[in-house]
């Protein structure tokens, strides 16, 4: 379990409009994210970064506590109960997860991190992206490892999904349509050895144009 006392690790550098770049540090962009929702949980929508980032709870959060936290505050807007400090406490407690979300005090603390919505989805963009970039890793480093133990697999797959985006490049006009998934996607899937084809989970098949 990471301590929020500890210097932040820069986890990745988003480029801004401006061209300047800010460094992601995941207890410095995390905790507003989980203090809005827990503090002044919003009854407008939620902008799209937070929206992924709960469905993708706790994984979508580096420190482990506050990935506990979003999975709470996620499975209790999913019933519709309400979302406050004292709820989540209560919804941790019945679980027996009070522990893994760091405790009562430190949920208590956050409410020093709270921000307003605009900033929070600043904050949110960058928590993303870390994640995103994390899992890019995983998925690159699980390639790498099948490539070293299984190099005529990895031909395989490699060909298949020149073979699968070839067609795709001409299949405009064809009987079928043919799609790339959206990145987000991409990297939400889990890959494993069941998987007969990886270029089959990269590219989704549409309906007939016939149909």
């Amino acid at each position: 379990m990471k301590s929020l006392v500890e210097s932040p690790e820069i986890r990745n550098v988003p480029e801004t409009e401006s061209g300047l770049t800010i460094p992601y540090r995941s207890n410095e962009n995390e905790r507003p994210v989980i203090a809005a929702l827990l503090y002044e949980f919003p009854k407008q929508p939620l902008p799209e970064a937070i929206k992924i980032l709960l469905r993708q709870a706790p994984e979508s959060f580096d420190d482990t506590r506050l990935g506990t936290l979003a999975l709470a505050i996620r499975e209790m807007s999913l019933m519709e109960d309400l979302v406050c400090p004292t709820t989540v406490k209560e919804w941790l407690e019945k679980h027996g997860k009070t522990e893994e979300a760091g405790g009562v005090l430190y949920i208590d603390q956050l409410k020093y991190d709270v921000l307003s919505l605009d900033i929070v989805e600043l904050e949110a963009k960058k928590v993303l992206q870390g994640y995103q970039n994390r899992k890019l890793t995983a998925v690159l480093s699980e390639s790498l490892k099948t490539a070293v133990d299984a190099p005529t697999k990895t031909l395989s797959i490699a060909e298949h999904v020149v073979s699968a985006l070839t067609e795709l490049a001409a299949d405009g006009t064809g009987s079928r349509k043919l799609s790339i998934r959206n990145p987000n996607e991409i990297l939400a899937m889990q890959f494993d050895d069941s998987d007969i084809i990886l270029g089959d989970r990269l590219l989704a098949k549409g309906q007939s144009l016939t149909n």
